[in-house]
Order: C-alpha cells, then sequence, then structure tokens
C-alpha cells in the first residue's frame, strides 16, 4: 500500500525511517500532546511511551 501511495506522490520527497519511533511520532499534533498530558496528569515517561521519541546523535 505505501509502496503505491509514494508512486503517486509528486515533487520531492524524503522518506525518513526513525529507529525506535513510533505511529504517531510525525503527527503535527504532536506538540500539542505534552499540553494535553499535563492536563490529564499524564507524566513525561508516559508521554514519551505513547509518541515515542527521537534523538540527535550528534
Amino acid at each position: 500500500m505505501l509502496r503505491s501511495f509514494w508512486s503517486h506522490l509528486w515533487g520531492w520527497r524524503l522518506n525518513v525511517q526513525a529507529r525506535g519511533a513510533v505511529h504517531v511520532s510525525y503527527g503535527d499534533d504532536e506538540a500539542l500532546f505534552p499540553q494535553v498530558a499535563k492536563l490529564l496528569g499524564r507524566s513525561g515517561q508516559r508521554l514519551q511511551d505513547v509518541i515515542g521519541a527521537l534523538h540527535c546523535g550528534v
């Protein structure tokens, strides 16, 4: 399915595969998750368990 979708895209594109990322790690709404987690009393670790984390190895 992804291959079919990819072949129909126009213009420049980049396939990023990040080790350790989970499904919702690429969503635009990720910026809102920490705010919602705080309102719901969720810990930072719980939030990271749900959305994953990407770390720069530089």
